[in-house]
């Protein structure tokens, strides 16, 4: 038997055979893709709240 593992992809929860559960999985190109976006919206909403504040600051 192998060594993998079933884990949920971390897009659209369908099963992903990988050896390293750690990491986020995805099924496919898209889903990484998905999950890509949501992270570089994430951080420029961070940035643009981190600069909101220091302005409020110098205020």
């Amino acid at each position: 038997m192998s060594n993998s593992l079933l884990v949920p992809c971390a897009c659209c929860n369908k099963l992903v055979i990988t050896k390293n559960k750690s990491k986020r999985r995805t099924c496919s190109h898209k889903c990484y893709m998905a999950l890509w976006r949501e992270d570089k919206r994430t951080a420029q909403i961070a940035a643009q709240q981190a600069a909101d504040s220091a302005e409020q600051a110098l205020i």
